[in-house]
């Protein structure tokens, strides 16, 4: 793969990040080597990988700010990214780290809500972005290959919630104590 770089700031609000020119048959094997691809058919990850770009970020440049106002989500192909909230009493927290085959972004994918956190390359990394005119474009071209990734998304999305509502109730236990 040819890892020149061709613009940046390519998609509304991605900051930091340098388009990587590619085919849409290197997306697609990109997008095809995470495990998040495994609940698409090959086809379909062809179709998907039609309506993505690929970007690379260097450690410590800022992808995303908490509080910005962009509609696109990443997939992590290689690399991994810290996740930062600001707090008011101490300053920023360190949520998670996210590597290969893990996504962000996903809320203000389907909500265009603000950020409700940073993220910062922990090491160069490698994503694949996909846009809300993208996921429009989608719904229009493949009606029910977009479905099938908005369901992929909300399971995503709710697991995420099951875990941070079980660790606020761990919490919760602790401070009642």
């Amino acid at each position: 793969m040819n890892h020149k770089s061709e613009t940046r700031n390519q998609v509304g609000g991605i900051e930091n990040a340098t388009r990587v020119p590619c085919t849409g048959l290197e997306r697609a094997e990109m997008l095809d080597a995470t495990r998040w691809a495994n609940d698409f058919e090959w086809r379909q990850v062809k179709r998907l990988a039609t309506f993505m770009r690929a970007y690379e970020a260097d450690k410590g440049a800022a992808i995303l700010n908490e509080g910005d106002r962009s509609s696109f989500m990443c997939l992590i192909v290689s690399g991994s990214v810290d996740i930062l909230k600001e707090d008011s009493e101490e300053g920023t927290k360190h949520l998670a780290v996210l590597g290969p085959g893990n996504t962000f972004g996903e809320m203000e994918l389907l909500d265009a809500g603000p950020r409700s956190a940073s993220v910062v390359p922990a090491e160069k990394t490698l994503l694949l972005v996909f846009t809300k005119q993208d996921l429009d474009a989608l719904a229009e071209d493949a009606p029910l290959l977009a479905l099938k990734l908005v369901e992929k998304i909300a399971r995503m999305m709710s697991q995420r919630l099951r875990k941070t509502t079980g660790a606020l109730s761990e919490y919760l236990e602790r401070m009642a104590k």
